[in-house]
């Protein structure tokens, strides 16, 4: 499968902690994040989890019958969303928005366009026994996944429901849902890898860029997962907020670890 010639890391690293270069700082879309930040030509958002700040004060937390977010006493700053339980569908829903269920920020449109990325391992899996697992942006849900679909009518992110380890990526515009390119052809972008067994390399940075309401282009570690480019017809054009979902499949009772996530999108139209 093709991949962008820029790869993204210093000195080809393509697993470093830190945002991907080859998606925030893509010639072809470079992210102005300092400008976004001081000009305010922008909106932006960066959680390392290292402030000590309750979660329950920046996040709509909820479950589904079982399940918790919560910073854990990690020296770099980690978060664990723990579906608490092996019981099917039960697990945790987290949103970056004010509990009461407002706050959507990034909703695509024309020059303004979207970066988000988040580095993040999966913990007590086995072959065939991941999480129902979201992470991306979404409209505000208090069960983004149900009976084993993403129930949310306006996504994007990264995906997987069937406790296949294979992460697949998804957009939906008012209920038009993308469809995964053919398997033969390298669709996956991820296949993921239980943090107990091998915690060096499970850690992964999804991501992807919203060219306004043109195209997304998927990234995994800063590399461009050509093959699973999204059309407009697949962008949604509504406010959606930061989403991860972890929620057992019915066998384990998985923990999603999560790193850092970072969002930013122009609010002034792009030359």
């Amino acid at each position: 499968m093709a991949q962008d010639v820029m790869n993204a890391d210093y000195n080809g690293h393509t697993t470093p902690r830190g945002r991907s270069n080859g998606l925030w700082n893509n010639p072809a879309h470079p992210c102005p994040w300092n400008r976004i930040r001081d000009e305010g030509i922008g909106i932006s958002f960066w959680d390392d989890f290292t402030t000590g700040a309750d979660v329950a004060y920046m996040y709509d937390v909820t479950n589904a019958t079982a399940g918790t977010f919560a910073i854990i006493d990690d020296a770099i700053g980690v978060a664990d969303a723990d579906s608490a339980s092996s019981s099917n569908e039960q697990g945790v829903n987290v949103q970056r928005c004010h509990a009461d269920g407002i706050g959507e920020t990034y909703k695509p449109a024309a020059g303004k366009h979207i970066w988000f990325e988040g580095r993040l391992s999966v913990g007590d899996i086995g072959t065939d026994t991941a999480p129902e697992f979201f992470f991306g942006i979404a409209t505000i849900d208090t069960s983004v996944i149900a009976s084993g679909v993403n129930t949310t009518d306006n996504h994007i992110g990264f995906e997987t429901t069937t406790g296949a380890e294979e992460v697949s990526v998804y957009g939906e515009k008012a209920t038009a849902r993308s469809t995964a390119a053919s398997a033969t052809s390298l669709v996956y972008p991820h296949t993921l890898i239980d943090f107990d067994t091998t915690p060096t390399t499970a850690w992964v940075k999804f991501g992807f860029y919203v060219n306004g309401v043109t195209s997304v282009k998927f990234f995994v570690n800063g590399i461009h997962i050509v093959a699973e480019d999204l059309a407009t017809a697949n962008i949604p054009i509504v406010e959606m907020v930061p989403t991860l979902v972890c929620q057992s499949n019915g066998t384990v009772d998985p923990i999603v670890h999560l790193d850092w996530w970072a969002a930013a999108q122009l609010t002034q139209v792009s030359p």
